[in-house]
């Protein structure tokens, strides 16, 4: 409604002795009236031009987050919660051999790969972190502890660098023992094996052996592995009554087990209930559920900006060529090639486009900082993103010019000079 008002205002104050001035015989228009239409263009292109350069931005970042290494494989994985009752489970024995009972049950499963458990699952967001103590007295910070039952490592894809998994060995009555990550060895055992060493985790105070090293595994796309500590459930049931989130690899689609997974826990434990049943798969998308609104929200306003510029040259150039026929008509029956005709149409298209390109480069090198919380791996100048979004609008350009340049080289010199 605003910019109709425009035309309209203009129309209301036209000044018939400039407009005299201005107009030709054949009823061009205005000179005036023709930079207000080549401005209007170029602001297209140059808005068209930030707005896709910012959605380009976001779309390959988007891509480098789909592309980083969370360190599990979410395919195909199940994942829910069983609440244990204190009433019912008041001994970490109890619980401990629920999760034991329960995962011997599910493992009969056709189409099951591996059971486990884990008290934080990777990529549902930022964990506690504790301090530790390593032999000597020396302290270590941001140190994540995670509760495991199962093959819970292979359920997750998590990968085995060094020495073992825990096993039915690591009971509660067994020496204690913990497995670190890969960052976390590194650290403190750069040059020889973290195996054997030992290691003070909160809850419990007692100096734990390391048994295992396994791969790194992130709780966000953006954040760097953190440091992890993971301990047998066998040995921790009595330090309090850990929810443990169950998960659940399988061959196939894992929602197609669940019923029997509910048949098979009603049949050790008719109260207990599967809740908060969710796909890992789902969980790791929902963890940049943010990124992929904020690419596809500037993608649709980039593609609409680019249509509208695409339609604004497309208008003013087929306008230009329909107030010119006739002049282009005498140019031809003078003696000027078609080919003339077309680089001076083809010409005006490149210079709006050329215009408004630079502007909104120059505008987008600046505006685009505004989306530097969004982008992960990528610039805010990104010279693949601008050169990419600078080819596309000259190829819309010259899309654009197909039809009004085609017309203009067909004025036939008597036609146009039939005008009035």
């Amino acid at each position: 409604m605003l910019f109709g008002w425009i035309p309209i205002l203009r129309a209301s104050r036209v000044n018939i002795e400039s407009s005299l001035r201005e107009a030709t015989r054949g009823g061009s228009a205005g000179v005036g009236q023709h930079r207000l239409h080549q401005g209007l263009i170029a602001a297209q292109v140059a808005m068209a031009v930030i707005i896709l350069i910012g959605a380009g931005l976001l779309t390959k970042s988007f891509g480098a987050l789909l592309r980083s290494d969370l360190g599990i494989s979410p395919e195909n994985v199940l994942t829910f919660e069983v609440s244990l009752p204190d009433t019912t489970y008041p001994e970490g024995a109890d619980r401990a051999r629920f999760h034991r009972r329960f995962h011997e049950q599910i493992e009969t499963l056709p189409g099951l790969v591996a059971v486990g458990a884990s008290s934080w699952l990777p990529a549902s967001g930022r964990y506690h972190q504790w301090s530790y103590e390593l032999p000597g007295g020396d302290q270590g910070a941001d140190i994540d502890v995670r509760v495991v039952q199962g093959t819970y490592f292979s359920a997750l894809g998590i990968k085995l660098l060094e020495g073992r998994l825990f096993g039915p060995e690591d009971r509660a009555d067994s020496a204690p023992v913990v497995i670190v990550s890969e960052s976390l060895a590194r650290r403190h055992w750069p040059d020889r094996s973290a195996i054997g060493n030992t290691i003070k985790v909160p809850f419990g105070g007692e100096e734990r052996t390391i048994i295992g090293v396994v791969g790194d595994t992130r709780y966000a796309h953006r954040i760097a592995s953190a440091a992890k500590s993971y301990i047998a459930h066998e040995q921790f049931a009595d330090n309090r009554n850990w929810p443990l989130v169950q998960v659940v690899k399988t061959e196939g689609d894992p929602g197609m087990l669940l019923a029997a997974i509910e048949t098979d826990l009603a049949a050790i434990d008719p109260t207990l209930v599967v809740h908060h049943v969710r796909r890992l798969e789902d969980i790791v998308a929902g963890a940049i559920a943010r990124e992929r609104f904020a690419m596809l929200l500037m993608s649709a306003f980039g593609w609409t900006a680019m249509l509208l510029a695409v339609v604004g040259i497309y208008g003013v150039l087929s306008y230009v060529v329909a107030q010119r026929t006739r002049e282009i008509g005498i140019r031809i029956a003078l003696g000027a090639r078609r080919r003339e005709i077309l680089e001076a149409v083809l010409g005006r298209a490149v210079r709006l486009t050329a215009l408004g390109a630079i502007a909104g480069c120059a505008a987008a090198a600046l505006a685009t900082r505004w989306l530097e919380s969004l982008l992960y791996g990528i610039s805010p100048t990104d010279a693949a993103v601008f050169a990419g979004v600078i080819g596309l609008t000259i190829a819309a350009t010259i899309f654009a010019c197909i039809g009004p340049a085609g017309r203009a080289v067909k004025v036939s010199p008597i036609e146009a000079l039939r005008q009035e």
